[in-house]
């Protein structure tokens, strides 16, 4: 019955959305992206776990928190739909201690040798790295590289319009202005209100070709057109350099992202700007609103190697938590007590859990109650 109650109650959420929240298609793509990530990450634990012969007892999507919403077991293994998306994980005999698998058996995970220990925890992040990369490679071979963002003319408004009256058109990027960089539109704007009745100089782009314009705003700084925003992607053609390239960008935006969240953590910036789920969904759907699908992607790349990352620092819990204690009983010649390893991994439970309610509240206030 609460199965039913709880089918019921998403339905009805998701017709109330589609009716009454805008662009709601376009958040519910993004959380299909991000669904993507997280049921390939737990299909790579899966299928070592299986390859090295560890039974798999359950394979879960979403966080097991209410009830279950569907359930079928399919040869050994139960394979189990959650309603609070975004979370996975895969349950060996280790995990439940009503498991009919004796605990000596060698289809127990703690069971196996240290080197497929490893590769079980490891194949996660090995997934979300790979998948990052060849989603990257997909975008750029098909819409090309992702460069700068620029103010497009999204409508001249009228035929009267400064705008017109200089000779620009519908879908002009707006490159440079004064000489200067057009890289945020309230500059622009601000640029133009500074020069009411007076000659501003222009770079445009139209068909791919630049060319310098001369416009004059009127009384109010206004040249009566409605602006938006354009992500330019520059064409790859060469297959070599599409494999590269890839690549680069990954490893730019990473290393663009642990130095803010470095910055974060030494306080030189506010942490209100740690997004978690709501500002990604909310973010994510609105770049695709606004530029289409190749930016869902790009977004969807990069959180998959950010999770990889992630997953991977030695932190109990994690992956990363699972081959610190590999490499303690490698060191040590034998494994960490159990109950030492649980205490540890509560209490990072328990951290992290913190951390997420913290970050959630940030997504509320920012997002949902606009503050």
């Amino acid at each position: 019955m609460k199965q039913i109650i709880t089918i019921l109650v998403i339905i009805g959420l998701v017709v109330w959305g589609s009716q009454a929240i805008p662009n709601f298609d376009s958040y519910m793509l993004m959380v299909g992206l991000i669904s993507v990530l997280v049921i390939a990450h737990e299909l790579g634990h899966f299928a070592v776990a299986k390859k090295v012969g560890v039974k798999v007892e359950r394979f879960g999507f979403g966080l097991p928190i209410g009830p279950t919403l569907l359930e079928k077991k399919i040869g050994e293994t139960t394979f189990c739909l959650h309603p609070v998306l975004l979370g996975g994980y895969v349950s060996f005999p280790d995990d439940d201690p009503s498991s009919d698998v004796p605990e000596n058996s060698p289809r127990r995970f703690e069971n196996k040798p240290v080197h497929q220990r490893a590769a079980i925890a490891i194949a996660g992040v090995t997934v979300n790295f790979i998948l990052g990369y060849l989603i990257m490679v997909f975008v750029i071979a098909k819409w090309g590289y992702p460069g700068d963002y620029h103010i497009k003319i999204q409508e001249i408004l009228s035929n009267q319009s400064p705008a017109a009256a200089a000779g620009l058109q519908n879908g002009d990027l707006f490159l440079k202005i004064n000489n200067e960089e057009v890289l945020n539109p309230d500059k622009f704007v601000q640029t133009l209100q500074e020069n009411k009745g007076k000659p501003v100089d222009l770079l445009v782009e139209r068909n791919n070709r630049q060319q310098a314009v001369t416009i004059v705003p009127n009384n109010e700084g206004k040249i009566d057109v409605a602006l938006g925003l354009h992500h330019k992607y520059e064409p790859v053609r060469n297959p070599l350099e599409v494999v590269t390239k890839a690549y680069t960008f990954l490893q730019e935006k990473m290393i663009m992202n642990f130095q803010a969240m470095g910055e974060i953590f030494t306080g030189k910036r506010s942490g209100k700007e740690v997004s978690g789920p709501v500002g990604i969904i909310k973010q994510g759907g609105q770049m695709i609103q606004v530029f289409g699908i190749s930016e869902g992607l790009v977004i969807t790349a990069l959180i998959s190697v950010i999770l990889a990352v992630m997953n991977i620092l030695p932190i109990p819990m994690l992956d990363g938590g699972h081959l610190l204690f590999m490499a303690i009983e490698v060191l040590k010649g034998k494994p960490m007590k159990k109950e030492m390893q649980e205490k540890m991994i509560q209490a990072c439970f328990v951290a992290l859990i913190g951390l997420m309610c913290v970050i959630m509240w940030n997504d509320i206030n920012t997002y949902i109650l606009g503050k």
